[in-house]
């Protein structure tokens, strides 16, 4: 019963996060795209479109494209240099930016409090794919969200459908797609991983939010893109989750055992 009861507080903060992050999407670009509109106007019209960041490409020229963003709690991740940083000190791409945006470890958190570590999103800003990566404290531990079946599991899935159905609809957005709830071993630490479409003002848009338990932490790693735009923004999505590492605390698993 009461891991029941910390599974069911673990989705209903999911859920909450989830509309914080759109919320916080939609008002981020607006601010993004005025910025990236202003320099995409003197490009040309190839320049609009990402060559080179889609399919085969995209992985063959990893390591010019891509940055190592370094984040409090021993948090990395490697994301395009040209992406678009929606931070509101920084007006410019990753690359334009330099180190002092790619290596941010050092920076002190506030305490008990949930902290948005790292946001941007993709260039040029007629396109939409976007990354969140956020920290709060939390009570569960990793051995508990361990120790669930995977009935246990199972029988979240709805109630994290009906949750997000119905937050969003408060903002007039659909969940067009369920896709589940799964439970995986992220780096080392077990996760909560959520995947879902929902409507977007430009289009439907493709989400997957991998929810991290690392003892007193839960770090959650967002990224989505626009469904029309899966063949250009797909496997740079999938590049990047496969860099996302958290080296510190040491793994949750050896701490709880």
């Amino acid at each position: 019963m009461r891991r029941r009861a910390i599974l069911l507080a673990i989705i209903s903060s999911a859920a909450i996060l989830c509309l914080i992050i759109v919320r916080a999407k939609l008002l981020g670009r607006q601010a993004g795209r005025e910025a990236g509109l202003r320099t995409a106007q003197g490009e040309s019209s190839a320049r609009r479109t990402p060559t080179g960041l889609g399919g085969e490409d995209a992985v063959g020229s990893r390591d010019s494209r891509f940055a190592v963003v370094r984040l409090p709690l021993g948090v990395s991740i490697e994301v395009p240099k040209n992406w678009w940083l929606l931070d509101g000190d920084i007006n410019s791409t990753i690359e334009t930016a330099g180190e002092a945006v790619m290596n941010l470890a050092g920076i002190e958190l506030p305490a008990t409090q949930k902290v948005n570590l790292f946001r941007a999103n993709s260039n040029p800003p007629t396109t939409y794919a976007s990354i969140a990566i956020n920290a709060t404290d939390s009570t569960i531990s990793a051995a508990e969200l361990l120790q669930a079946s995977e009935a246990e599991i199972g029988e979240l899935a709805p109630l994290m459908h009906q949750m997000l159905s119905q937050g969003f609809a408060a903002q007039n957005i659909q969940v067009i797609r369920f896709d589940g709830l799964v439970r995986k071993i992220v780096d080392g630490h077990p996760a909560l991983v959520i995947s879902y479409v929902r409507s977007g003002p430009k289009g439907d848009v493709v989400v997957q939010m991998t929810r991290l338990f690392i003892g007193g932490k839960e770090i959650s790693l967002n990224l989505s893109y626009r469904l029309s735009e899966t063949q250009v923004w797909r496997p740079v999505v999938d590049y990047m989750r496969t860099t996302f590492r958290v080296t510190r605390p040491e793994s949750s698993i050896r701490q709880d055992n």
